[in-house]
């Protein structure tokens, strides 16, 4: 699954440095905005 850029970067996953990171606590939300993207 690819990270959303500039859409759904509210939550889970973010870059820094290069590096992606996830944030566990954040998955929920970043699903319910992928789903409102491609619903």
């Amino acid at each position: 699954m690819a990270a959303p850029q500039g859409i759904c970067n509210d939550g889970g996953f973010y870059s820094r440095n290069g590096d992606l990171i996830i944030d566990p606590n954040n998955l929920a939300g970043l699903f319910k905005c992928v789903q409102q993207q491609h619903g």
